[in-house]
């Protein structure tokens, strides 16, 4: 990551480095940019943007105004020294310029609406408008050049739309680049809603380890955002994929018990974890009484299973669980039936114990989120010393399919969890 301090001499800049795009450290030595021979005022240009390339990286940027405005195109001949190895004569900003893999070369960019030139000898041809605001959907605002990267589907070309940020995504032809192969119908990414009320600027962008990362500058620092590939296209992310998802023959693995009371009408929901070269299941159980319990049951590939237990391991003990003395049945809140109890668990080891997430329901109320743990081992001994359980979820708000994150981020406990129709994550959880 480059920048500019006041501590810089003139046609010098500072370096940071960062293995993961996240942690940065200072570089050594400070860097230089030279321009027909001598080094290069940075703080005369704007607009800075870096285009990855299979052999070196290229930065682009904009300098002067009105006719004399051009674009730089510098090259890397060292991780500390820049060249200055291009300059066209173009409004088309901010911009980069992209090599195919038959050397053609284009001028990719623009603010308002995307364009993009091809260059023709020593020449470029004028620029030709290859995607702009559409009414009524979410890119409906102007927009301007965010980030291009390759793959083997195409040219991702990203832009965004400001007051708040809003990404948009595009596939471009490789070949020919005026080609638009698909456009996103929803956004890749909405500015956070605590950046609201703050000055936020775009700083730039890169893709490493299969991750889009951009970074953003806020009053109090410059802030990383990972871009969610699941809303790009199926076809577009995956081609490379071998995992194919295929049903059990099996299936049905587990079925209720008519013999067993307690899990004579339904079986479902489970959650698994792998412990002692076994999957061990703790599953949602319905029986006589409709009052959902937790059974046990184990198997050694996933799919058969070779060990189930004949009575409940964990059932409803406080009263936000399970309430007798409320009637009728809290219909609305009903999930798969029943009038309340333990619903739809989650397991995570942290450590030497397992934390355990939950839906408690007491029939009436709007189901909650609860926590209890038990040690590893007495969960391998199949000694249900459960902790006393908590609420975590607040009051009022049906909350559901909570569970904790494996490890802490930023020393804080992290969970995921649902209140329709949004997946939401919390931190920093106390319960725990």
């Amino acid at each position: 990551m480059a920048y500019l301090t006041g501590q810089n001499k003139p046609g010098t800049f500072s370096l940071t480095k960062s293995d993961d795009g996240f942690s940065f450290t200072q570089f050594d030595t400070v860097a230089t940019l030279v321009y027909r021979g001598e080094r290069y005022n940075l703080s005369l240009g704007r607009n800075f943007r870096v285009i990855d390339r299979q052999d070196k990286p290229r930065l682009s940027f904009e300098v002067g105004t009105g006719k004399d405005q051009r674009l730089f195109v510098a090259d890397m001949t060292f991780v500390s020294s820049w060249k200055v190895t291009e300059e066209i004569s173009t409004k088309v900003s901010p911009a980069v310029i992209y090599r195919n893999w038959r050397g053609d070369e284009w001028l990719v960019g623009g603010t308002g609406k995307l364009q993009l030139a091809k260059k023709q000898g020593d020449a470029w041809s004028k620029a030709k408008t290859i995607l702009a605001s559409r009414e009524g959907k979410f890119d409906d605002q102007p927009l301007t050049y965010h980030h291009l990267f390759e793959s083997d589907s195409g040219v991702f070309l990203l832009y965004h739309s400001a007051h708040p940020f809003i990404i948009g995504a595009a596939v471009l032809d490789k070949t020919q680049l005026d080609t638009v192969s698909w456009r996103a119908d929803d956004a890749v990414w909405w500015q956070t809603p605590e950046w609201h009320s703050q000055t936020v600027a775009f700083v730039g962008a890169l893709t490493h380890d299969d991750k889009i990362i951009s970074y953003w500058q806020l009053p109090d620092g410059i802030f990383a955002v990972v871009y969610a590939y699941y809303r790009f296209p199926l076809e577009l992310t995956t081609k490379n994929v071998s995992i194919n998802l295929k049903k059990s023959e099996q299936n049905p693995i587990l079925e209720p018990k008519a013999e067993n009371a307690w899990e004579s009408f339904n079986t479902f929901n489970p959650a698994a974890v792998y412990l002692n070269n076994r999957v061990h299941l703790l599953y949602r159980a319905q029986g006589d009484d409709w009052v959902s319990v937790l059974g046990y049951a184990a198997s050694a590939d996933g799919l058969k299973i070779d060990q189930r237990l004949n009575y409940p391991v964990y059932a409803p003990r406080e009263g936000f669980e399970f309430s007798q003395g409320y009637s009728p049945v809290g219909w609305q809140y009903r999930s798969g039936g029943g009038y309340g109890g333990v619903e739809d668990p989650r397991l995570t080891r942290l450590g030497d114990r397992l934390y355990m997430t939950y839906v408690a329901y007491d029939g009436w109320n709007p189901p909650r989120v609860a926590l209890t743990s038990i040690s590893v081992q007495d969960f391998l001994d199949q000694r249900w010393f459960w902790e006393k359980p908590v609420l975590i979820s607040p009051p009022g708000i049906v909350d559901k399919n909570c569970v904790i994150f494996p490890e802490k981020i930023k020393d804080k406990y992290v969970l995921f969890h649902r209140i329709f129709p949004d997946i939401l994550l919390a931190a920093d959880l106390s319960g725990c």
